[in-house]
């Protein structure tokens, strides 16, 4: 219900996208309760959906055995690609909105995801970086496109994999 009302208030205009960061911040805080066959009825927060989202991420970008390096070629494109237009669709996102950029917003799931993440794909991730794995700089269509799917999708543990 949030995230559809949200959804209906993105249709008016945001100054600044104050309002949808807020929005945003106010679902990803206390998001609906995943179904108890997947989930087990747990409440997971902003900090569990970033920290997973941003880990399979750059995991997801790491050359595979078996696995032929244009597939990952194609999906770095992609994520470009999507960026691209995230970045021009977000464009008058003002910074003082942005909650994401505060390190605070991030809890302790994120920075254990980045710490794993260093070990798992050495020399790929930065060791010392304010935001876990660079929070949502440079990955903006993770928080606009990825985190409300990953939310969407939080109780579908097979469809989030896709």
């Amino acid at each position: 219900e949030a995230f559809v009302d949200m959804l209906g208030r993105m249709r008016n205009s945001f100054v600044g996208g104050k309002e949808f960061m807020e929005a945003l911040w106010n679902l990803m805080s206390d998001p609906p309760k995943g179904q108890k066959p997947f989930t087990g009825g747990d409440s997971l927060t902003f900090d569990h959906f970033a920290a997973a989202l941003l880990y399979d991420t750059q995991d997801a970008l790491q050359p595979k055995p078996g696995l032929p390096i244009k597939e990952v070629e194609h999906l770095t494109k992609l994520l470009q690609r999507l960026e691209g237009f995230v970045n021009s669709e977000t464009n008058t996102l003002q910074q003082q909105w942005d909650w994401t950029l505060n390190p605070k917003s991030f809890g302790p799931e994120c920075w254990r995801a980045a710490q794993q993440a260093q070990v798992a794909f050495p020399g790929k991730i930065p060791a010392n970086t304010s935001l876990p794995l660079g929070g949502f700089n440079g990955q903006r269509h993770l928080l606009f496109v990825g985190l409300p799917l990953a939310l969407y999708c939080s109780d579908c543990p097979h469809l989030y994999q896709v």
